[in-house]
């Protein structure tokens, strides 16, 4: 391509396009066709329905889901929510190349760390199923990626950009808000820094506007279709919804002992049943000794970066290592990011150290420049290393468990039946199964978490179909709200198991199995089938005992 092009038109963005077209044949190629574990199921049923998510509610995904689910003419519902996967981080990955090419002022790094980004086990796993960090990260790296163009360039378009984009990221994922300590860094410890301080309040406007999007979850609610997570119609919920009240338990460490675990899991060799090692598994232990290499170069060459880059790793680690849940891995997502960038810088002084060793053994120039080449060429191995690594853990091509577990446990109740889906595996299937795919109307369908206060009026809107649903005399009302929410859902099965046929499925049945009194205040049940956690009422029992609290 000629000089006399516009930047937009030169090698770097067709290089950035061809990387992104190849990372999105290959997560299309390995995407989960259907439901699979994880929140997929039901972040499919809200944006199908135009409903509320789970918190933070998640506007822009759900508004951009609807999308696909309507402009896309083929595959399943939940295929094509996980096409806007498969879309935001192919995005992604042609992101950062470009932000590679700004940090390293070269394309071969650049294209290599954003290969082996592309390849890392978790962003690729996220990849390929409906989940909300794709789009995350695309914003978030847009808006770095932005605000390193402008300060190479100057350009206010690329901090207005950046500040747009970061803006919406804020619209996604409260994660969003561990970035802005190292934005904030990058942008007055830049030589431009007065040109943004005069522009303060149109990025301060670019930045807030994108907020009004969250007027939508209201919105939504008040329209109460059947997902209205939250029912964020008042206030008060509202600014719950938002702020993520109904996981803060998840935060924090009891103990000193907890917290070194935590970081065990994310820094220490991968072993069945004892850690994840969740930096390792992305690059591997042959790769990921490039980092400290590229860190050191840093702290020679240019510092400034250095803070940025440490920053940029340490606050998102610090919040993914406090948040105490089962599966952390896609909060550690944006630390990955920065390790690829300083593996990047790494190999950028190899390839240095290499040139000048051809150089004192006096080559000619043609020849080293044929070492060199091979040398670059040589360096994508490494992604293709870690492609082979993660390709059987992240072909979710013919994974379809969530599906046939929502649609068996449907498909063998009675019919007119009551079911209480409890956990999110089954909860979340069986809320697919039926809102979406339109499985069984014949049943009247409630989530077990919704029995807590938030969620409440969620079930006591069954009321119109016959079902009786009032509050118990339950002494844990003020005080403990998960043993009210108990109360709620015992009060409910003795209300309603001589109504209609009453089944619960899900990981409830192994506690209702585990606790004694629980047992014993609900009538006699049955398996529906031998070691699988779902169980009928008997209409015929009786509780062993009565309990004052529950108003019997």
């Amino acid at each position: 391509m000629t000089r006399g092009l516009p930047d937009m038109m030169g090698r770097k963005w067709v290089c950035a396009l061809a990387l992104g077209a190849l990372a999105f044949a290959l997560y299309l190629r390995t995407a989960a066709r259907s439901a699979v574990f994880g929140d997929g199921p039901e972040l499919a049923t809200a944006a199908f329905q135009l409903g509320v998510a789970h918190p933070t509610g998640y506007p822009l995904y759900t508004l951009l889901a609807h999308a696909f689910i309507r402009l896309v003419p083929f595959g399943e519902v939940i295929f094509r929510t996980t096409l806007l996967s498969v879309v935001a981080s192919a995005a992604t990955v042609a992101m950062v190349y470009v932000l590679g090419c700004a940090l390293f002022r070269q394309r071969w790094p650049a294209a290599v760390v954003a290969v082996l980004f592309a390849v890392s086990d978790t962003f690729w796993s996220q990849a390929v199923v409906t989940e909300v960090y794709a789009l995350h990260m695309l914003l978030i790296v847009g808006a770095l990626t932005g605000l390193v163009q402008w300060d190479r360039t100057g350009r206010r378009r690329y901090l207005r950009a950046g500040a747009l984009l970061y803006g919406l990221s804020l619209t996604h994922h409260l994660m969003a808000v561990t970035w802005l300590p190292a934005l904030l860094v990058l942008v007055f410890r830049s030589r431009h820094r007065r040109a943004a301080a005069s522009d303060w309040r149109g990025l301060t406007l670019l930045t807030v506007a994108p907020l009004m999007l969250y007027a939508y979850l209201p919105l939504a609610a008040w329209r109460d279709p059947p997902m209205n997570w939250g029912d964020v119609r008042t206030v008060r919920h509202f600014v719950e919804h938002l702020s993520g009240a109904q996981y803060r338990f998840h935060m924090g460490h009891r103990s000193l002992a907890s917290w070194w675990r935590s970081v065990v899991n994310y820094g220490g060799i991968p072993e069945d049943h004892v850690c994840d090692g969740f930096l390792l598994s992305q690059f591997g232990l042959p790769i990921v000794w490039l980092a400290p290499l590229g860190i050191a170069t840093l702290v020679r060459r240019n510092r400034r970066m250095l803070w940025v880059t440490a920053i940029a790793y340490i606050v998102p680690l610090l919040w993914a290592l406090n948040y105490r849940i089962t599966h952390p891995d896609a909060y550690f997502e944006p630390s990955h990011l920065v390790v690829a960038l300083w593996i990047g810088y790494g190999l950028r002084q190899v390839v240095h150290w290499l040139a000048t060793a051809l150089r004192r053994r006096r080559l000619r120039r043609p020849e080293r420049r044929r070492v060199l080449a091979l040398a670059r060429c040589g360096v994508l191995v490494l992604p293709a290393m870690v492609m082979v690594a993660n390709w059987r853990l992240n072909d979710r091509s013919k994974a379809s468990e969530i599906r046939s577990l929502g649609r068996a446990a449907l498909e063998k109740v009675k019919p007119n039946s009551i079911v209480i889906a409890s956990g999110d595996d089954w909860g979340f299937g069986m809320l697919y199964a039926h809102h979406v795919e339109g499985l069984r109307p014949d049943v009247v369908l409630v989530f077990e978490p919704f029995f807590q206060s938030r969620n409440f009026r969620l079930v006591t809107r069954e009321r119109r179909r016959g079902l009786v649903v009032r509050e118990p005399a339950c002494s844990h009302a003020s005080v403990e709200k998960e043993a009210h929410g108990l109360c709620r859902l015992e009060r409910f099965i003795l209300d309603n198991y001589r109504r209609a046929p009453l089944y619960i499925a899900g990981p409830f049945v192994i506690r209702l199995d585990e606790s004694r009194l629980t047992k014993r205040k609900l009538p006699s049940y049955e398996r529906v089938v031998e070691r699988v956690p779902m169980l009928r009422f008997r209409p015929e029992s009786r509780p062993a005992i009565s309990s004052p609290e529950l108003g019997d």
